[in-house]
C-alpha cells in the first residue's frame, strides 16, 4: 500500500488518515475475494443504497471499500461511534452488515496465531449473523466433532442436533434474531468432552410490537423458513387477514386470504433467497392493509 507524502499530510490534517488505510486496505484484501461475490451483489441490491456518496457513484470498484470502514467501527469499537450513528449504519446498510459478519472478520494483530488460542470463533457473547461459521482449534489427538446448535438453554439442540464430522469449522444457518444462542461443542480424542459457550443475535432485528414496532419481524429482516409474524390489536379492530407472497406486494402464492382473529400468525416453509411481501389487513368496520417486505434466508 502505497500514500504518497502530500496526500498524506493531507489525509492527517482532515482526519482520515485512520479512514484511508481501512479503505486502500480493502482493496488489496478483500476486493479480488468479495467485488463479484453473487451474495454481496445481492446484500447490495437488497440495501438498495450505499453507507457513502462515493461508494453509490462506484457501486464496483468502490463500495465495498467504503463500506469495511463503518462496518469494523459498529461491530469492534461501537462504544466509539455512539448508539445513534451505530443505528445509522444498521439501518442504511443491514444487508451488507449480514454479509460481513458471516466472514467472521477478527481484529487480531497480523501473525497472531488462533490455532493454539483455545479459542472458539466468533468470540462467545458476540452477536452472530443469521448464517454463521464456527472455527475452532483442533486439541492434539482430537480426530472427531459435534456442534449442538439450540436457543433452550445449554446443550439444547433446536437449531442444530447431534452429527459427528471430523473438520473444525461448521457453517449453521438459519440462526434466529434477538434470542441467545447455546453451543456445545463435544471433542473427540480417545474419549468425548465438551464445552458450552453462549452468543447473541443480531440486535438490529429486535422487534417488539410493545415498544411500537408495526410488526414483527421489523419489516426488512431476514426470516427463517418457519417464522411467527405479530403486530398489536389497535382500537375497535377485530379482525384480521395476512397475506404472505414472493411475487410483489399483495402477492398470495404463500398464504391466501383466510379471516382470523388473534395477533399472530406462524408462516411455515418460507421460500429462500427471495424478497417475501406481507400484506396486514384489519378490520374495525371497513378494511384497511399495509405492507411489509422482507429477505429469506
Amino acid at each position: 500500500m502505497t500514500i504518497h507524502t502530500g496526500r498524506g499530510e493531507r489525509y492527517i490534517a482532515d482526519g482520515v488518515l485512520e479512514e484511508t488505510f481501512i479503505h486502500e486496505g480493502a482493496h488489496i484484501s478483500f476486493d479480488r475475494y468479495h467485488d463479484n461475490n453473487s451474495n454481496w451483489r445481492q446484500a447490495q441490491n437488497r440495501d438498495g443504497v450505499s453507507i457513502s456518496d462515493y461508494g453509490q457513484e462506484f457501486p464496483v470498484r468502490e463500495d465495498l471499500a467504503e463500506t469495511l470502514g463503518p462496518y469494523l467501527a459498529l461491530r469492534f469499537r461501537r462504544d466509539r461511534i455512539g448508539e445513534s450513528l451505530a443505528q445509522t449504519v444498521l439501518g442504511t446498510i443491514p444487508n451488507r452488515v449480514r454479509y460481513l459478519d458471516g466472514l467472521n472478520l477478527s481484529m487480531k494483530i497480523l501473525g497472531d496465531d488462533d490455532s493454539n488460542s483455545g479459542e472458539i470463533s466468533p468470540r462467545p457473547g458476540s452477536r452472530l449473523a443469521p448464517v454463521t461459521t464456527f472455527r475452532w482449534p483442533r486439541a492434539d489427538n482430537a480426530t472427531d466433532f459435534d456442534l449442538l446448535v439450540g436457543t433452550t438453554g445449554a446443550g439444547s439442540r433446536n437449531i442444530r442436533g447431534s452429527s459427528v464430522f471430523n473438520q473444525n469449522f461448521l457453517e449453521v444457518r438459519n440462526l434466529p434474531t434477538n434470542v441467545p444462542v447455546y453451543v456445545r461443542l463435544w471433542v473427540w480424542n480417545g474419549r468425548w468432552s465438551s464445552t458450552d459457550y453462549v452468543y447473541n443475535t443480531d440486535a438490529a432485528n429486535a422487534c417488539s410490537v410493545n415498544s411500537g414496532d408495526a410488526i414483527c419481524p421489523k419489516p426488512g429482516a431476514t426470516l427463517n423458513s418457519t417464522t411467527t409474524f405479530s403486530w398489536a390489536r389497535k382500537p375497535n379492530v377485530t379482525d384480521f387477514d395476512l397475506i404472505i407472497g414472493s411475487n410483489g406486494a399483495g402477492s398470495n402464492n404463500i398464504r391466501a386470504s383466510s379471516v382470523f382473529n388473534n395477533t399472530s400468525y406462524t408462516a411455515r416453509n418460507l421460500p429462500s433467497n427471495r424478497t417475501i411481501y406481507v400484506r396486514l389487513w384489519e378490520w374495525n368496520g371497513s378494511w384497511s392493509y399495509t405492507d411489509f417486505s422482507y429477505n429469506s434466508n
